[in-house]
């Protein structure tokens, strides 16, 4: 993350690393571009900043160039709904024990929503 136009590196939130499935990581990394953290409203999810097709293969591509696409996208896009689920279930716990001044149940309810409508769009393209 560039801080204040530098080019700073800022590691955050190292309590929550771990293994996880690589696109698995490559979806919470596209999730998050749907975030303002330092924004007046900072729990407020914003669907239409999550990156496009094109701003998605751009970063594939910096990440794996030897990889097929399409598969990839796929994958991650898949594994949308898990990080979807995952982040909604750990606002609701957020929600009932943290005393940080951020709206926890608010950015539950819009991750769990956003994964409902994504497991919808999956079972749909199954259907067809």
């Amino acid at each position: 993350m560039k801080i204040n136009g530098t080019n700073e590196l800022v590691v955050i939130d190292f309590e929550y690393a771990g293994y996880n499935p690589r696109a698995f990581d490559i979806a919470n990394h596209f999730c998050e571009w749907m975030y303002d953290y330092h924004s007046a409203e900072p729990a407020t999810m914003h669907l239409d900043q999550y990156p496009t097709k094109e701003q998605q293969r751009l970063f594939l591509t910096s990440y794996d160039s030897n990889q097929d696409l399409d598969s990839l996208l796929i994958e991650v896009d898949q594994w949308k709904m898990a990080c979807l689920l995952f982040w909604g279930l750990w606002g609701l716990v957020q929600a009932s024990q943290s005393e940080i001044d951020f709206d926890y149940f608010y950015y539950s309810m819009q991750r769990i929503k956003a994964f409902r409508l994504q497991l919808q769009k999956y079972l749909n393209k199954r259907n067809d």
